[in-house]
């Protein structure tokens, strides 16, 4: 029988946070990946490109340095509350904190009858 030596675990998180080497303008600097990848974004972004300035949005949305726009027209809007949905005050906590339905996770904030459309409508490819 052949005995073979354990392989040490790897530690993803911290090979992945490992900083890198970068040159910047002729100069070299070391920076962590996700600052080097930011600086490189924000390049893209300045020369125009559409899905690095999307990419520093979305950035800037998820860690709340933008604040979601609300509606401002004088429009009145309606959120219907599906009949099955037992807690009030929760679905206008998970209104308040991802806007109109359907929302992450099982409890969508969908009706059912807009469930069923949803799950009807043909599926749109996203492009990459």
């Amino acid at each position: 029988m052949i005995s073979r030596k354990r392989q040490p675990a790897i530690d993803l998180a911290e090979l992945l946070d490992r900083p890198v080497r970068v040159t910047i303008n002729g100069t070299p600097r070391v920076m962590r990946p996700f600052e080097a990848e930011l600086e490189q974004c924000v390049a893209k972004a300045l020369k125009g490109e559409i899905k690095a300035c999307a990419k520093i949005i979305g950035w800037c949305l998820r860690e709340g340095l933008v604040p979601r726009l609300q509606p401002c027209d004088d429009h009145q809007y309606m959120a219907i509350i599906p009949k099955d949905w037992e807690d009030e005050e929760e679905f206008h906590r998970l209104y308040n904190k991802y806007g109109p339905p359907p929302w992450p996770g099982e409890r969508d904030g969908l009706t059912a009858s807009a469930r069923e459309e949803r799950r009807a409508a043909p599926k749109r490819r996203r492009r990459s």
